[in-house]
């Protein structure tokens, strides 16, 4: 913990809020995954509406009975009104289900036991590139181990993980069955795989248009997880829920790393809590930790103007993502990260999918950071005060430098290159996938020959650097070994800066 500071006292309202109350929350978050507000606010609201009704009716009596010279009698009228305000206010939440207006559903915890309606509620389902079908979840209440994975279209993360749900559903096959849901329509869904490859490889079974299930288990970040066992909720969480450990652990009945709850508002809950130094006044800190398992991997600033104050949290970043944010850069590849002197390498730095599952690399080699600052504090203290805690923490010195290295330089093709035509994509994806490989050389295209070259398409999942330049010499293009000044970063231990 760094640069830990107390203000003066700033008064009741202030310490109110330093005290570690719940911070306001919007209208639409605060009753996330229901259709309208809960019937017993939305009576009050109608009987307070009613009332001011009648009253301005009174008033507007009184003053034209003023004008005929007659003697009016406001204190009948309002007699009336507080009786049926007051009545109305107390028989609203029994009159909200009396009148037959249906309630919203009850958002389910762990441990509680799943209602009827929750299995019986007609669905449309779709499986293995087939049409839409109706059905329920009856047909999958016998499963050992039933996941729900709530994903949709524009999150890549839902796309890749559904991909490793399938995997691990062969894995314990006749044990665990996974449903992806979603609340888009069929034909949405059907455009979407006809350009995916991953969604259309993938037989897992959809469900479409869901309006119920978001209602059990409402949340407002994707992957969402839920897992549910012998009629009861085991477990919501993250995408990092999907291990296959954890899910070992579940079917045998013993410990797991399911125990604590993912919650999609959990940035609201500062890493160092204010409670019991909210007496003394504002507290500013910045704080580096490891992973966080109850908090998603986000990113934000929260200021708080009654406090003076603004909290930035970076939660369950690579050090990679934090350091494009603290030297103010864009994410270098991984194969001009430069380390020196250093015990770190680019394995615990970035993510890359030939280092195994990325859930459990971002156990072991996360990080949350957290920083409460004046409010007014510019953008370059924020970020130098986050590289501060990094080169602290870890013992580092990190900067961006410019280094001559080794590269490959795309040379002009000895043969003209096909245009663009079915079948064949840009060069430039081939280009970058391999200069996101952590042990490919820097390949350069001084030319802009990614713009104007197409070769065959493929999947560049699974390729290894060797493949893709062979897959562009095969294009006729020349790859020449040289050596060029890039910038970098710059990643050197402590004592040989010192030295330095």
């Amino acid at each position: 913990m760094q640069n830990m500071q107390h203000q003066p006292r700033l008064g009741r309202a202030h310490l109110s809020r330093t005290a570690g109350r719940r911070p306001y929350v919007p209208f639409r978050r605060r009753y996330a995954g229901y259709p309208h507000p809960p019937q017993a606010q939305l009576q009050l609201l109608m009987a307070l509406l009613w009332a001011l009704w009648a009253l301005m009716r009174q008033v507007a009596r009184f003053l034209w009975s003023g004008r005929l010279k007659r003697k009016p009698s406001l204190r009948r009228p309002l007699m009336c009104v507080l009786p049926l305000l007051l009545l109305s206010m107390v028989a609203g939440p029994s009159g909200a289900q009396q009148g037959g207006t249906k309630a919203p559903l009850a958002a389910l915890r762990i441990g509680d036991a799943l209602p009827p309606t929750f299995w019986d509620t007609p669905l449309q389902l779709l499986h293995g590139g087939q049409e839409p079908r109706p059905g329920s979840l009856r047909e999958y209440a016998d499963s050992e181990l039933l996941l729900l994975d709530f994903w949709h279209t524009s999150c890549a993360s839902c796309i890749s993980s559904m991909r490793h749900a399938e995997a691990l559903q062969a894995q314990f096959k006749g044990r665990l069955q996974v449903l992806a849901v979603t609340v888009q329509d069929a034909a949405t869904v059907q455009r979407f795989a006809a350009h995916n490859e991953a969604l259309q490889q993938s037989r897992l079974p959809l469900l479409l248009q869901d309006s119920l299930l978001k209602s059990y288990f409402p949340h407002r970040l994707l992957p969402h997880l839920v897992f549910i066992r012998h009629n009861r909720l085991q477990h919501i969480g993250g995408s990092e829920a999907m291990d296959e450990a954890a899910i070992a652990a579940l079917l045998n009945d013993s410990d797991s790393s399911f125990a604590l709850y993912k919650d999609d508002f959990a940035e609201q809950r500062p890493l160092l809590s204010a409670g019991g130094i909210a007496s003394e006044g504002s507290l500013y800190y910045s704080l580096l930790t490891g992973y966080r398992r109850d908090a998603a991997a986000v990113v934000g600033l929260l200021p708080d103007t009654l406090g003076s104050s603004k909290r930035l949290y970076r939660y369950n970043q690579s050090l990679q993502q934090l350091l494009s944010y603290a030297l103010d850069s864009s994410p270098v590849d991984k194969n001009r990260i430069v380390f020196e002197d250093t015990e770190l390498n680019l394995a615990a730095t970035a993510y890359h999918r030939h280092m195994g599952d990325r859930l459990q690399w971002l156990l072991r080699h996360s990080y949350c950071y957290e920083a409460q600052l004046p409010l007014h504090t510019p953008d370059s203290s924020i970020r130098q005060g986050l590289l501060t805690s990094i080169e602290q923490a870890l013992g580092l010195r990190c900067s961006l430098a410019e280094r001559e290295i080794p590269v490959l330089r795309l040379a002009a093709p000895n043969r003209p290159t096909e245009g663009p035509q079915e079948g064949r994509f840009a060069l430039s994806y081939l280009i970058d996938a391999y200069n996101r490989l952590p042990s490919a050389l820097p390949l350069l295209d001084p030319d802009n020959l990614a713009a104007h070259c197409f070769v065959e398409r493929r999947s560049l999942a699974d390729c290894t650097a060797e493949q893709l330049l062979a897959a562009m010499r095969e294009a006729g293009l020349q790859l020449r070994e040289e050596r060029a000044t890039l910038p970098i970063w710059l990643i050197k231990g402590r004592r040989a800066h010192e030295q330095n």
